[in-house]
């Protein structure tokens, strides 16, 4: 069983000022899994079964929030 510092330390590049950046990764992966770095790969290919199978990229997602705003203000406008 492995120590909570190994755990901590296996896990830390998950964390902080890293999450833009591991995100970002991980939506290259969902895209086309050899655009990242092997050891990223490695990484989320060990993840636990099922779990990246049923996840999708965030992008489009994050792209119709960003427009929400100026979809409203089409539809405020008088006719």
């Amino acid at each position: 069983m492995a120590s909570l510092m190994e755990t901590m330390r296996a896990n830390s590049l998950l964390s902080g000022a890293n999450a833009a950046f591991v995100e970002e990764v991980y939506e290259a992966y969902l895209l086309n899994p050899s655009s990242v770095a092997p050891e990223w790969r490695a990484y989320f290919d060990a993840l636990p079964p099922g779990k990246v199978a049923q996840d999708v990229s965030h992008s489009p997602v994050q792209r119709a929030f960003a427009a929400l705003p100026s979809a409203r203000k089409i539809l405020k406008q008088p006719m």
